[in-house]
């Protein structure tokens, strides 16, 4: 019975521990998520406008505009933060089952590398790790363009999958489909802006590919964190739930020992009385 108790005791002692580390975590977590939505509040109105612009040219998954597609997966490189990072892996995956040609596959943050290398490994062309640890900068997403561009994926459309953030409580997983320069350049849908050069609109769109990378990577991060703090705020109260519990069942075999205890020395007393 003794040893038991002591077992009930190092569980109660680890269940603890781990309340405390879920609770430091989800009060590092709100500070993170408190950053990450003013930085999304300002960059929000900037990339959804560069994203009506690309939703005048729709991707066919047919052709492709002729130079393949590369699939964006905006994720980042910590976990414990529920379901967000399989989720965007998971439309990355239905996305590429429909595209006939030889994909190519960018996994930003290590999360998604370890969920697509199982499908997709051979066409995971660039990963970008040391991601989340930091709110994300535009020199970032430049800098991951760039890296794409030398790899030839500059000529290709573009899939950016990533968490929208909705509320502290809510994201939805969403998509951005970019066509490609030359599909853009020669469409009739330009016709609706007027360019005086045609390297200002070239210039353009090399700037919007980097802008709305760095716009889903703000909507990712925000999602996480605050995805973070809801998963490590339910695992505290689960904790308590559980500190409860064995509380009550080391207090109940603490007094069963104690009764036992006081039953056997009674026992002897009386049995020593009865001798005498």
């Amino acid at each position: 019975m003794s040893s038991n108790l002591r077992a009930i005791q190092k569980r109660l002692k680890s269940v603890t521990s781990i309340q405390k580390i879920t609770r430091s975590m989800r009060m590092v977590s709100a500070a993170k998520y408190a950053r990450a939505e003013k930085l999304l509040s300002d960059v929000k109105d900037f990339g959804l406008g560069t994203k009506v612009f690309y939703n005048l040219f729709p991707v066919e998954k047919e052709a492709k505009d002729g130079g393949g597609v590369a699939a964006f997966a905006v994720t980042s490189d910590r976990g414990l933060c529920g379901a967000c990072h399989n989720v965007v892996s998971k439309r990355v995956v239905k996305y590429l089952e429909g595209v006939p040609e030889n994909p190519q596959v960018v996994c930003v943050g290590e999360k998604s590398r370890s969920i697509l290398r199982y499908r997709f490994k051979d066409n995971i062309l660039l990963t970008v790790g040391q991601v989340g640890q930091k709110p994300p900068t535009f020199l970032d997403a430049s800098r991951i363009v760039i890296e794409a561009n030398e790899l030839g994926l500059g000529e290709m459309s573009w899939f950016i999958a990533y968490n929208k953030f909705e509320s502290i409580v809510k994201y939805e997983t969403s998509e951005m489909e970019i066509a490609s320069v030359k599909s853009i350049t020669d469409s009739v849908e330009m016709y609706k802006y007027e360019v005086e050069e045609p390297e200002d609109l070239v210039d353009y769109l090399e700037f919007s590919r980097p802008a709305l990378l760095f716009y889903a990577m703000c909507e990712s991060s925000c999602s996480e964190q605050s995805s973070r703090m809801t998963a490590m705020d339910n695992a505290s109260k689960n904790a308590s739930e559980m500190i409860g519990r064995l509380q009550l069942q080391y207090n109940r075999n603490r007094q069963r020992l104690i009764t036992t205890e006081l039953i056997e020395i009674i026992s002897g007393a009386s049995a020593l009385e009865k001798e005498e």
